[in-house]
């Protein structure tokens, strides 16, 4: 099912009742827009039972079969998983995905998962293909799911940010709704600027860090000739430092399997990297980054670091940290 499927039937009341299983698969998980999803239904009722979100790193594998496949005096729970199967060890979510997609009851679970994730071949689950960025149409859709009325200076705003960026963000789209509510509407130019650099529709911190740690030179360097400027060296260097710290830990704590302190660590750091691109760094490159970065701190203080971030990054994506 395509996400402009689902915004538009998942506003029928029996929507749920089709099936005992639902799969979201997405470039990327998408917290604001599930948080406003499901806060919604339980509000509207639309489910019949509220949405109970839970966390599957908190169940044995005991609990976990007597859970989902027993109910008491034929009661029956929706279950919404959030992230959390995303933040298993391979083998584990592997044998989770794998028994929800086949999931005929009694309950009903919703989960995500990655496009990148195998579903197999006799799946029974309801799949929406959830977008990652989505259009001016889409984004009318989803504010009509969510019930928010736009009188017409909002809605020709909302046009004006959607003229500068084509598509944008589900999470970015759900923002935009709450802002649109607040912002006044006298000159929709300047607001639309505003919006846009409050979203982060303009090139983002975000965006550079997720091609930093992807090793993706070609992308971050069209961000970086961008935001460069934007702020102080003084910045970039603290800015820089604490990511690379945090990666570093967030690595340690991955290869010891003990996830849930990496979770706790990647706060600030792109999704994608807890996710796949902390293969493509190693502890030692870190530590001997986050020394590079150290020296660039200490010649600006005596004022000599001249393009000394430049040569940071170079030295960073030709593999030079990696060697030492």
């Amino acid at each position: 099912m395509s996400f402009k499927t689902f915004v538009v039937d998942v506003r029928e009341k029996d929507f749920w009742q089709k099936n005992h299983s639902f799969c979201f698969r997405g470039q990327a998980y998408q917290g604001l827009f599930f948080s406003m999803l499901f806060s919604h239904l339980n509000k509207k009722n639309y489910a019949g039972v509220a949405y109970k979100k839970i966390s599957l790193d908190d169940l044995d594998q005991k609990t976990f079969y007597g859970t989902f496949s027993q109910s008491i005096l034929g009661m029956q729970t929706n279950y919404w998983f959030g992230e959390s199967i995303q933040e298993l060890s391979e083998k584990k979510r592997k044998e989770y995905v794998d028994y929800f997609v086949r999931y005929q009851g009694p309950h009903t679970v919703v989960f995500f998962v990655e496009g990148s994730e195998k579903i197999a071949a006799n799946a029974t689950c309801t799949t929406i293909a959830l977008d990652h960025v989505v259009d001016y149409a889409t984004a009318c859709q989803v504010l009509a799911l969510f019930e928010c009325s736009l009188d017409e200076r909002r809605i020709t705003l909302m046009k004006k940010v959607f003229q500068q960026s084509e598509a944008l963000p589900l999470d970015t789209v759900c923002l935009l709704m709450q802002y649109l509510e607040l912002m006044p509407t006298k000159s929709p130019d300047v607001a639309a600027d505003y919006i846009m650099n409050i979203l982060g529709a303009a090139p983002s911190l975000s965006a550079l860090t997720e091609a930093f740690f992807a090793k993706d030179a070609q992308r971050f360097f069209s961000l970086w000739s961008a935001l460069e400027k934007e702020y102080p060296e003084i910045f970039w260097i603290i800015f820089w430092s604490d990511h690379v710290w945090r990666a570093y830990n967030v690595i340690q704590f991955l290869q010891e399997k003990n996830f849930v302190q990496a979770k706790r660590m990647s706060f600030r750091l792109p999704y994608s990297f807890i996710n796949r691109d902390w293969q493509k760094n190693s502890p030692s490159e870190l530590v001997q980054a986050y020394q590079n970065l150290y020296s660039i701190d200490f010649a600006l203080k005596k004022g000599s670091s001249f393009t000394a971030l430049d040569l940071f990054y170079v030295n960073y994506f030709n593999g030079k940290f990696a060697g030492l």
